[in-house]
């Protein structure tokens, strides 16, 4: 991404495009030191299914994501919509389960929290059932 890093959209961009460069150091700048990544997955048997506080838990749920899934390069971003500090994305990323060589379609609803430029709160949500649920949730409360 060029240019200055201006709204909590840049950020997630900024963070999104590094991230999927294998460039983490750079993903990092734009995550708060004591950011909380909150990650709910299609079964507790993903290992990157939990939750991980502050850069080191961030580079951990990085090396776990790495050692299961086989991500190609062509993820998906298919929507971000922005509200105050809030970002809401989904994504679809298609690779391959390294443990069994299943081709995968992981459906990714993320929404962030961005202060001062820097994410500060991530929760992820993969595949639809869960994704629907969370959705129903959030509008039951409305």
């Amino acid at each position: 991404m060029s240019g200055r890093i201006v709204s909590p959209s840049n950020v997630f961009f900024a963070c999104f495009t590094a991230y999927r460069e294998r460039d983490y150091d750079k993903a990092l700048t734009y995550v708060a030191p004591d950011v909380r990544v909150e990650v709910h997955t299609r079964g507790a048997q993903d290992p990157s299914c939990g939750i991980y506080e502050g850069h080191a838990g961030v580079r951990l749920w990085f090396a776990r994501v790495d050692e299961t899934w086989a991500i190609d390069e062509q993820e998906d971003l298919s929507a971000v919509v922005t509200d105050g500090d809030n970002v809401a994305a989904s994504t679809t990323a298609y690779g391959i389960e390294r443990a069994t060589g299943v081709k995968v379609a992981i459906r990714t609803a993320m929404f962030l929290t961005v202060r001062d430029l820097q994410i500060v709160e991530l929760v992820e949500f993969h595949n639809l059932d869960r994704i629907s649920r969370a959705v129903q949730l959030m509008t039951s409360e409305e």
